[in-house]
């Protein structure tokens, strides 16, 4: 009888926990889009560890070799990412910035900066690190979700770097110049020179 009435016990304070929280709408679309199958004390243990600022154009959010200082999310608005001081490649809605280094505190390996009014949803990295120590299971959820971002993020490279070269390519092709060697008799290879 004892165990039956500590698991009912447990049941209610999980069932009033977990309805207890609320979320703002931007806060939802976030949890929705990223973590969907966070359970809702540590959602809101993770947002409560940041808050949301409204970036202008120009804000750095990494500097390429420096510690990242937050993990951000961009909610609406996008970023340039810049390595050796050249644009690479730009972040639109919905893409966390930070999410490789967050953890391992490594220096950023490019410099994102807001390119557009944008909202942003920041955590310190430090205030990230101390929740996700003492809760395991919400630092696996990020890194779940983390890990699927850099997936996206490497998928977009590279088709942004196939469609470069063959845009190349095709630039190369039109400004060829073939100067081919009549086919010899003997059946050995035609010699081309591509400029």
């Amino acid at each position: 009888m004892f165990w039956i009435a500590f698991s009912l016990l447990g049941i209610t304070r999980l069932y009033y926990l977990s309805h207890r929280v609320r979320f703002s709408d931007e806060e939802k679309t976030l949890l929705k889009e990223r973590f969907p199958t966070l359970s809702s004390d540590l959602a809101r243990r993770f947002l409560d560890a940041g808050y949301w600022i409204d970036a202008r154009n120009g804000k750095v959010l990494t500097q390429e070799g420096e510690q990242v200082p937050e993990l951000v999310y961009i909610a609406s608005g996008g970023a340039t990412v810049s390595f050796g001081g050249h644009p690479i490649a730009s972040c639109s809605a919905d893409t966390f910035i930070g999410e490789i280094t967050c953890f391992s505190r490594e220096p950023a390996s490019a410099t994102v900066m807001i390119d557009q009014p944008s909202r942003c949803f920041c955590v310190p990295v430090q205030a990230l690190n101390s929740v996700v120590d003492k809760t395991p299971v919400l630092r696996q959820a990020l890194e779940t979700s983390f890990a699927s971002e850099t997936g996206r993020k490497l998928h977009a490279s590279n088709e942004l770097h196939r469609k470069k070269e063959l845009e190349l390519t095709v630039l190369r092709l039109k400004g060829m110049e073939i100067n081919a060697e009549p086919q010899p008799q003997n059946g050995s290879v035609v010699h081309a020179d591509f400029r």
